[in-house]
């Protein structure tokens, strides 16, 4: 709720609270989810859309990403597998901080690899062609 009244340094401190609140072993690993993934990508949407901050959002999007092993790879590693969805929302977020960052080539690179499974979608046709 703080993230969309736009109160930034509110949006951080409950994140970080809730973070700290939960165990490690919390049940989204049960449900196909990283605790790791879930609190970078909102460090990154912070960051990017409040703060606007790109480069810092790029790097917890990244974070997020390399936290995620490719789908159906072995779980050994203490990487979680995400489902393609949500892989594909965390490109779409990398999109986004490097269009804001003005690096309209690797942009629209990760906006095509979105684009490949949801072509209805007119947002990312739009930021296609901000790119």
């Amino acid at each position: 709720m703080e993230l969309l009244a736009g109160n930034a340094r509110s949006a951080l401190t409950h994140l970080l609270a809730a973070s700290k609140a939960y165990p490690s072993n919390w049940k989204l690993q049960q449900m196909g989810e990283s605790r790791q993934v879930i609190i970078n990508n909102a460090m990154g949407c912070i960051y990017g859309s409040i703060l606007r901050k790109p480069h810092l959002a790029y790097g917890f999007f990244r974070t997020a990403i390399s936290a995620c092993t490719p789908e159906g790879s072995a779980k050994e590693s203490g990487l979680v597998s995400l489902p393609v969805p949500w892989r594909l929302a965390l490109q779409y977020n990398v999109g986004l901080a490097l269009l804001q960052a003005r690096q309209t080539q690797p942009a629209f690179d990760c906006f095509l690899n979105v684009l490949q499974t949801f072509h209805s979608n007119p947002r990312i046709w739009l930021r296609l062609a901000e790119c």
